[in-house]
């Protein structure tokens, strides 16, 4: 006789339950004449379907090209490909910008930036570490957290984004608490942050990075800087990231940038770039290629 055996989830799966994001997408696609804030949807009107279909004619109208585009790339991208997007990210940070010298290897090409997100907390925390966030923050980040066992901690935030101050009495009273060593990560959303809206001001970059090198004694504090909605901009000057004003030894000594296309593009097509520091580039690249050895290879060149 058989028996009835009930199954337990492991304790990645138990984490990662009852994330909002999934329910939220669902709901807004079933609901489609329902405008959701809730859930990042693009307004379909904007997705730009004609450029998309003169790209792929693009990649797609040489057979060699096609071949390239449709086999399988590399885990971090082609190497061409991530030039070309490097090529980008400095055009955005304008003349000054020392993003050109970034050695290729430093820069990957994931699933959206979602992934990059996952994938350096799974590189960096251990259960039970820290990672300070902005009050409010990104609420999938927060469950991204929760996946790996780590504690958010929250600053204090104003108009002008997280507090310099407030950050380095928060770093001071979790050193008097003998909790420092496990503090790994400050994420920062820097442009038009997620819920709040509010820009990083300008002032602040640098000072946040100040603060994090003043408390990283035994060991590297990270700036993870999520600049989704970065060319999400309407008027006046685009600031330069938190990442331009790291550059005390290697450009982005202790500043992780990720960056995704799927907010000022197309969402569909799941292309986000990220610069990573120089000892990050290997453990990320391993568990990437843990979970899928490159991302669409497609969706890079229609990119």
């Amino acid at each position: 006789m058989k028996t009835a055996f009930e199954f337990r989830p492991g304790i990645m799966a138990d984490r990662a339950s009852e994330q909002a994001i999934g329910f939220l997408i669902q709901q807004g696609i079933e609901n489609a004449d329902c405008l959701s804030l809730a859930a990042g949807f693009v307004d379909p009107v904007t997705l730009p379907v004609d450029l998309i279909r003169e790209s792929v004619d693009r990649v797609l109208g040489h057979t060699d090209t096609g071949r390239a585009a449709l086999q399988y790339g590399t885990t971090s991208g082609a190497e061409h490909l991530r030039m070309t997007f490097r090529r980008h990210l400095a055009d955005l940070e304008g003349p000054y910008s020392h993003m050109a010298n970034v050695a290729p290897d430093r820069l990957m090409l994931t699933t959206g930036s979602q992934q990059m997100l996952a994938l350096v907390s799974q590189a960096i925390f251990d259960p039970g570490d820290i990672c300070l966030v902005a009050a409010p923050t990104y609420f999938v980040y927060l469950g991204v957290l929760d996946g790996v066992g780590a504690e958010a901690v929250p600053v204090h935030t104003d108009d002008d984004g997280m507090c310099p101050r407030a950050l380095d009495e928060t770093l001071s009273r979790l050193n008097d608490e003998g909790r420092l060593p496990r503090v790994k990560v400050v994420y920062v959303v820097s442009y038009h942050d997620n819920p709040g809206g509010i820009m990083l001001s300008e002032a602040r970059r640098p000072e946040l990075l100040e603060v994090i090198r003043k408390w990283s004694r035994d060991h590297k504090i990270y700036l993870l800087e999520d600049a989704a909605y970065r060319e999400l901009h309407y008027d006046g000057p685009v600031l330069p990231s938190i990442w331009s004003f790291d550059r005390d030894g290697a450009c982005g000594e202790h500043t992780i940038l990720t960056q995704t296309f799927s907010k000022s593009f197309s969402p569909g097509l799941r292309v986000g770039v990220s610069v990573l520091p120089e000892e990050l580039v290997k453990p990320v690249s391993d568990l990437k290629g843990n979970e899928d050895f490159g991302s669409g290879h497609l969706s890079q060149h229609v990119v």
